[in-house]
């Protein structure tokens, strides 16, 4: 029979057997919520042709669920101490493949040669959450075909906010995703308990949505630009940002019709869009 490991009593057996403890720097902080974990493999849309990859399995909460829902699960981890234990936990699955690196460093498209197509499912540390969605947005070519990720409340939401409250990081992950914010999960649904709620969210539709624009690192420098000094109006902050005469950036603004006082997070996506190609005209 395996394990409980969504029990405190049961984590703090297998920790203790290992003469662990979870790792503060690591962001260790471990799921006890049994609604919440159904949640994940619910949203997930799991079945028995899915390639899963979870980022920091850590001692295998998830881990199990994973590998009884899904065809294949690869579980990264740069713990060797986790691995000792994930060993153990899930010892008895056979689709299960671990490999001990930094998520960060990774070439998927090598390590995922032999997949059609993959997600990710994963309760991050809070501490990599933006690292991370750089990583498999931006950084990777073979992209998630959606991610389903247990976040800091808190960046849920800016992730998932729609209008008049973005954020640079809002605009990055709508740019890539449609994000959509899940279900909130009190901090005391981890063991230990953090001191910030977390949210799952999920990821869909993964890809370049604005394939018209063809210069991404300016498009980027123009939104970082724009949120740079967020209390100032938008043709400041842009001037500012990158250097340019403030008049021009009025007429560019005029041009794409965006009124030039307005303030860098009311501007919504297809704004920036507007803004970037008559910039590049």
């Amino acid at each position: 029979m395996t394990a409980d490991l969504s029990d405190r009593k049961t984590i703090t057996e297998v920790l203790s057997k290992h003469h662990l403890w979870s790792n503060k720097r690591l962001g260790q902080n471990f799921l006890v919520d049994k609604s919440a974990l159904k949640t994940i493999i619910k949203t997930a849309e799991l079945n028995s042709k899915d390639y899963v990859l979870e980022v920091g399995p850590g001692i295998g909460t998830l881990t199990q669920k994973l590998c009884e829902n899904a065809r294949w699960v690869l579980g990264i981890e740069v713990d060797p101490n986790m691995i000792k234990i994930l060993k153990e936990t899930c010892s008895k699955y056979r689709n299960l493949k671990i490999i001990q690196r930094n998520i960060l460093a990774i070439d998927l498209t090598k390590v995922l040669s032999q997949v059609p197509s993959y997600k990710v499912v994963a309760n991050l540390p809070y501490y990599i959450t933006q690292p991370v969605l750089r990583n498999f947005l931006e950084t990777q070519d073979f992209k998630p075909e959606t991610m389903i990720l247990m976040v800091q409340r808190e960046v849920a939401e800016k992730i998932c906010t729609k209008k008049n409250d973005m954020s640079l990081l809002s605009v990055s992950i709508n740019f890539y995703a449609d994000p959509e914010l899940i279900e909130i999960v009190k901090k005391d649904s981890f063991f230990p308990v953090p001191k910030v709620n977390s949210a799952i969210i999920r990821l869909k539709n993964i890809g370049i949505k604005y394939p018209e624009i063809k210069n991404i690192d300016l498009f980027f420098q123009i939104v970082k630009a724009g949120f740079s000094q967020k209390r100032k109006k938008l043709h400041n902050s842009i001037a500012s940002g990158l250097r340019i005469e403030n008049i021009e950036i009025k007429n560019i603004l005029k041009k794409a019709k965006i009124d030039s006082n307005r303030r860098a997070e009311t501007l919504s996506l297809n704004e920036w869009q507007n803004i970037y190609m008559v910039w590049e005209k």
